[in-house]
């Protein structure tokens, strides 16, 4: 849950910060300094907070804002428990959890079904295989015109990028590059589609929307990228949230990608994951340093912002 949101509980609710140190366990200290925007709390103080703050609105009025509901609330507001659903992924994913059907289908055949949100494609023209079985040669097999990304064994479906996604990730390449030249950095920025094998194994293989390669051993004109990337970026789409906000958040952390951002289009926010360090969450207005250029490089989403102003007017923000 964002700090925004919570204040937002907060303020509806009546609640005070000694009420909230006391259920969260956090430091009256901590939570002041969280809730007046002094600090970016840990993951584990994030989630504490979190969890404390969902229990007022449950016990108060599941109605807030209109929401049926925790999580529409969270939805309806524009925000999503995005560390709390991270980690419940983390803790609870397993092989086969995420796509499990194990279904198999005849030569010609195709199928797909959404399981947590996510559409998975379940077979193309590649046959006799459950779930969980596929592999880079069956990814390779697959036609041209169909967006896939092959993870743990499952495909994926990927949506065609917005017009506003596009502009986003453009724009950012471009100031990430013109900055490395500058400095005269010896790292490359890479932008969709784009395959990265992340563990170098046969079973996952992913496009991020953005990414930079800074081991010369990985700069090299190969189809595939070999391991995993310094920095990702992924632009959500309405169908990507759950799968950029969670899945491939794990996936990112275990293949040793040094930092993650995501941004969202919708609401003009991005959270910066500097894995194994604190979370930063900036908006459209601000400038982003990259933590692996020790904040010596940043992308300024102000400018960003004015491009798409510029295209699509003042409702820049996705719809």
């Amino acid at each position: 849950m964002q700090v925004e949101t919570m204040i937002a509980i907060k303020k509806e609710f009546k609640v005070t910060y000694q009420e909230i140190s006391e259920k969260s366990g956090v430091p009256l200290s901590t939570v002041q300094k969280v809730f007046a925007g002094l600090t970016v709390p840990r993951v584990k103080t994030a989630e504490a907070l979190s969890s404390v703050m969902g229990s007022f609105v449950k016990q108060g009025s599941p109605r807030w804002l209109g929401a049926e509901s925790f999580s529409e609330l969270m939805l309806s507001h524009g925000y999503g428990d995005i560390i709390e659903s991270a980690n419940a992924l983390k803790r609870g994913m397993q092989e086969g959890v995420i796509a499990e059907s194990g279904t198999k289908y005849s030569v010609g055949t195709s199928a797909h079904k959404e399981i947590n949100g996510i559409k998975t494609y379940e077979a193309f023209e590649i046959m006799d295989k459950d779930a969980g079985e596929y592999t880079i040669d069956d990814y390779e097999k697959l036609p041209d015109d169909i967006r896939v990304e092959l993870i743990k064994g499952n495909f994926y479906d990927m949506a065609s990028p917005s017009r506003r996604h596009q502009t986003i990730i453009f724009e950012m390449g471009v100031q990430i590059r013109t900055a490395i030249k500058k400095n005269k950095g010896g790292c490359k920025v890479y932008l969709a589609p784009s395959d990265v094998q992340l563990f170098d194994d046969d079973k996952t293989v992913v496009q991020p929307d953005l990414f930079i390669l800074c081991k010369k051993e990985m700069i090299r004109e190969t189809q595939i990228t070999h391991g995993a990337p310094e920095f990702v970026v992924e632009v959500l789409s309405k169908s990507n949230q759950f799968k950029d906000m969670t899945l491939k958040l794990g996936l990112y952390m275990d293949a040793g990608v040094k930092e993650y951002w995501i941004v969202n289009p919708f609401n003009g926010y991005i959270i910066k994951y500097v894995f194994y360090e604190e979370t930063a969450i900036f908006t459209f207005d601000d400038k982003v340093p990259l933590s692996i250029y020790d904040g010596k490089i940043s992308v300024d989403f102000s400018e960003i912002k004015q491009e798409l102003i510029e295209e699509f007017g003042e409702n820049y923000l996705e719809r």
